[in-house]
């Protein structure tokens, strides 16, 4: 099985497609909370934005950056395989078994808009301009993540 990574069969990745397999790397996650950190830091220092404004507008931020990278945009910077431009750098994520266990680094960005989602919330004391905005982000994060939603294209938008 030359052209595919791993040695066991559960979960191996595809990596035919050198655009996914950036983000199966063992150093993604790290790199991916320290760009946030730094994004956070940076609006932070912001002296016209209060505290909760700033981790309001970190949160919506990101949510829009990963909307449009993951689920927005569409091919391969490689013209590598005929299907990648036709798929979202989410739907080329896949494991060669197209089993329902998606890969680790998958799994963590599923899981990482609750974390800014809270910080915001709680940074904000709970301000409801403050909580419908970020629940805004948070669901532009998460719905797109679920596994029923992959390949489904809302309204006919981004389906070419």
């Amino acid at each position: 099985m030359g052209g595919f990574g791993g040695s066991g069969s559960r979960g191996r990745v595809n990596t035919l497609n050198p655009n996914a397999t950036w983000i199966v790397n063992s150093g993604f996650v790290i790199w991916y909370i320290g760009v946030f950190c730094i994004v956070h830091l940076s609006i932070l220092s912001m002296p016209f934005l209060s505290t909760s404004w700033a981790w309001t507008v970190t949160n919506l931020a990101h949510a829009i950056v990963t909307f449009y990278l993951f689920h927005w945009m569409k091919g391969a910077p490689v013209p590598t395989i005929e299907d990648a431009a036709k798929e979202t750098q989410w739907e080329q994520m896949v494991t060669i078994d197209d089993e329902e266990d998606p890969v680790r680094n998958k799994k963590f960005l599923q899981l990482f808009p609750v974390i800014p989602f809270f910080l915001a919330i709680e940074y904000s004391f709970h301000h409801n301009v403050h909580f419908v905005i970020n629940l805004a982000a948070l669901l532009l994060c998460v719905i797109p993540k679920i596994p029923g939603v992959e390949g489904t294209r809302l309204f006919g938008l981004n389906r070419f």
